[in-house]
């Protein structure tokens, strides 16, 4: 048997926790197929690049079809593979059915927390992650979306990522308290929207639609040269565990009933995280 499918989660950040997983069986298998959603087809091509990682992207249009919004189906498999054959199959998602049914392996593993059960699925231990710490960057495009930051916001800034985004609407829409995080000294930059609501604040008029990009990863230098960071837990904390975050001064993420009661059962590079 040559060849991998493995079917795990989509979304952004759970594509970021499975990195070290899919690492793994590739250097197993010969070639490791993975589904993809199609806003994520850039970051997941850069991400696995340099790999014998072959991304499946899934139309959107097809995708929108299920109500299985973040995982692929099993008939993704003939739909879109149809002359693979012999190949290890490997399911991490709580679902494989269009139907969005959760699965009997996902129920009798409820004693796991979420993010560990993709590994216990996969049969790979969760500290395997550890032994991953590298991701494929594009240092030049990372630069020249830095520069572009703080030619307009200056060298320090306050990164901040919640659910607002000017183009869609997230289905949890988990917002961050402005006026928690509204700082007269340093700007705040968020990479999907203008963060200020006031016209006539002296920071409204940096922000512009040009700062937006279809790939996390370029943000990459722009979250580790911030001077502060604000978060919810959203695929930037997921990001930043990949992260060189020596000279941020405080790193602090909204509290969500999906995170851990330490951080650093997550991950433990969030051991100076501050949970608010």
């Amino acid at each position: 048997m040559k060849d991998c499918i493995i079917l795990h989660h989509l979304f952004t950040g759970d594509c970021l926790i499975m990195h070290a997983c899919i690492c793994h069986y590739a250097e197993i298998y010969n070639n490791i197929y993975i589904f993809c959603l199609e806003r994520n087809k850039t970051f997941i091509k850069q991400l696995y690049s340099k790999m014998n990682v072959i991304p499946v992207v899934i139309p959107q249009k097809e995708h929108n079809k299920h109500k299985l919004p973040y995982a692929p189906p099993l008939t993704y498999i003939k739909k879109f593979l149809p002359s693979l054959k012999d190949y290890k199959l490997i399911k991490t998602s709580n679902s494989f059915l269009e139907n969005g049914k959760i699965s009997d392996e996902w129920n009798k593993s409820n004693h796991i927390i979420w993010f560990k059960k993709f590994y216990f699925l996969a049969n790979v231990p969760y500290s395997i992650r550890q032994k991953y710490r590298n991701i494929n960057r594009n240092h030049k495009r990372e630069l020249e979306l830095y520069n572009k930051v703080i030619n307009i916001y200056g060298e320090k800034y306050i990164f901040v990522h919640d659910h607002r985004n000017i183009h869609y609407k997230h289905t949890r829409n988990i917002f961050l308290n402005e006026k928690m995080i509204l700082n007269e000294n340093y700007p705040i930059f968020h990479p999907s929207i203008n963060f200020y609501n006031n016209k006539n604040h002296k920071y409204y008029n940096l922000w512009n639609a040009d700062f937006i990009t279809d790939n996390i990863l370029d943000l990459c230098m722009v979250i580790e040269k911030s001077y502060k960071i604000n978060i919810i837990d959203s695929a930037f904390l997921h990001l930043c565990s990949y992260l060189d975050l020596s000279n941020v001064t405080e790193k602090k993420i909204l509290n969500h009933n999906a995170l851990p009661s330490s951080l650093t059962i997550l991950d433990p590079s969030y051991i100076d995280w501050i949970k608010y």
